[in-house]
């Protein structure tokens, strides 16, 4: 079956798989509807990659059977089916969601983990504690991401988590958000211009890493497409990928980094949160979302390598 970049294609699976139940009821509920990426090339390789050559190689791609998100041997190739094929499903929320009714979120949801804001640019969350602690007593797998500060160094980035997010073995790995400030912030703008591309980048890295020393858990970066591919190079596929996408089509992410979670949608409805919540998937089973809260590795990455 070729592959051309987002593409869509219907997949009829077959009727026998040995994939555990869950994971082959929700693949049953709807027929597969998948957009393919094809990463034509690497932001930090040269043009004459062995990828130009994936047209005469997408000739011969299976797409997997249930929930994926690359090919095997090809991460360059993403695949997003239809969010029901994926069976454990996700929340991420922040102060932008108001108040929560987490008794009616509880009693409604079949969500089972939910990512909230530690900080952002203009400081901690304001509703981070209140979440934290009502995550702790629910049903959910609770995690906690930081929004990248191009204006401080990652040492105080660090030492500002650390006194919000306490190390848990039990909470999710860690998630960084990166958000390119053109457009949406003039004074980070003016930090990350100061720095330049090579400098915003190996501080990013080096955030990353401290966070996997504090809290021992791989981080995983989060974003759209587009600011992933703006700032990710082949140095950060050691890390997990969550990636915003919400269209049909044009999807591109450079490297070969598959996606981990993929937040499909900013404007779902959900009892006790509202009509504009940002809902997620992972990428695979079971077993692979053990390996995930563990945190050891890019489970993705590894899933399909």
């Amino acid at each position: 079956m070729p592959a051309g970049p987002g593409g869509f294609f219907f997949i009829n699976e077959p009727a026998e798989s040995r994939l555990d139940n869950k994971t082959q009821l929700a693949a049953g509920k709807a027929g597969e509807f998948t957009n393919i990426d094809v990463a034509s090339f690497s932001i930090d390789k040269p043009d004459s990659s062995p990828a130009d050559n994936q047209e005469k190689d997408n000739k011969s791609i299976e797409i997997p059977y249930g929930p994926v998100s690359a090919i095997p041997n090809r991460p360059d190739i993403r695949i997003f089916k239809t969010p029901e094929i994926y069976p454990i499903h996700g929340h991420d929320i922040s102060s932008n969601d108001g108040e929560i009714d987490w008794k009616l979120f509880q009693e409604k949801s079949s969500a089972r983990f939910v990512y909230t804001r530690v900080v952002g640019w203009r400081g901690p969350d304001s509703s981070f504690k209140s979440h934290w602690k009502q995550l702790a007593d629910s049903k959910f797998d609770r995690g906690g991401y930081f929004k990248f500060d191009f204006c401080r160094t990652p040492e105080a980035q660090l030492e500002t988590a650390k006194s919000l997010l306490p190390a848990d073995p039990n909470m999710l790995p860690p998630g960084i958000l990166l958000v390119n400030p053109e457009g949406e912030d003039t004074t980070q703008l003016a930090c990350f211009k100061k720095s330049g591309m090579a400098k915003a980048r190996n501080d990013i890295l080096h955030f990353a890493g401290l966070v996997y020393q504090n809290y021992h858990k791989t981080p995983i970066f989060y974003g759209n497409h587009n600011n992933l591919s703006h700032f990710m190079d082949s140095r950060f596929e050691q890390y997990m990928v969550w990636m915003g996408y919400w269209g049909q089509a044009g999807v591109k992410l450079e490297g070969r980094n598959p996606w981990t979670l993929w937040q499909y949608s900013g404007n779902e409805t959900v009892p006790g949160i509202g009509h504009s919540t940002e809902s997620e998937v992972f990428f695979g089973t079971e077993e692979q979302y053990v390996q995930f809260k563990a945190g050891e590795n890019n489970v993705a990455l590894a899933a399909v390598n």
